[in-house]
């Protein structure tokens, strides 16, 4: 019965509640740096209708380096490299960014979110500008903790789901985290992680 009480108030709640999803594009990551170049979101509301989307282009100051862990092959942006130097710095869309995840009516999700903190933080300490403070949920750990499997090979999870979800190989991150999130949150509400 409690429970029943504390889910019907959560519901409630979240009635004027919007949903962020997110994801972060990098021109090059390291120890000490992640350059930036893209920004991709989408903002829904509590039954997950989309009230806005975008993917925020920004001049990543720096040459790409899009390679993966072993210097190999790495991601193809869907823009032409030429387009980003002639976006915003990270300084100019950074109000926008902050604005849009520190919201208090905003619940903040997306994959591997950990990894997209990590990398805002090293960007707001290039730019020498102050850290976002935002909690979040990471479809990344609750898929891990779904399988008990904490070794990230649940990433193997995703072509999977596309499937199911009938989501096309190329989608922006963002976009195609949403359906799986949502089926997701409609099945148990963890509480969020903390930037």
């Amino acid at each position: 019965m409690r429970s029943l009480i504390f889910y019907a108030v959560y519901d409630i709640m979240l009635r004027n509640m919007n949903f962020v999803f997110f994801d972060i594009e990098c021109a090059g990551v390291h120890k000490t740096y992640a350059k930036i170049c893209a920004f991709g979101y989408v903002v829904c509301d509590a039954d997950f209708n989309i009230l806005q989307k975008e993917d925020i282009l920004i001049n990543p100051r720096g040459k790409f380096e899009l390679t993966d862990r072993k210097g190999e092959k790495g991601i193809v942006l869907p823009y032409d490299y030429s387009q980003f130097s002639k976006c915003p710095q990270f300084r100019e869309v950074y109000p926008e960014i902050k604005a849009l995840l520190e919201d208090k009516n905003n619940i903040v999700m997306g994959h591997a979110v950990l990894n997209d903190v990590k990398y805002l933080n090293l960007e707001t300490r290039r730019f020498g500008l102050p850290s976002l403070n935002f909690s979040f949920y990471d479809s990344q750990l609750l898929f891990m903790a779904s399988g008990n499997d904490f070794s990230r090979r649940l990433q193997s999870c995703l072509p999977y789901s596309r499937k199911v979800f009938l989501i096309p190989q190329n989608s922006n991150r963002a976009f195609y985290t949403k359906p799986l999130l949502c089926a997701l949150w409609r099945k148990r509400r963890p509480p969020p992680c903390e930037a």
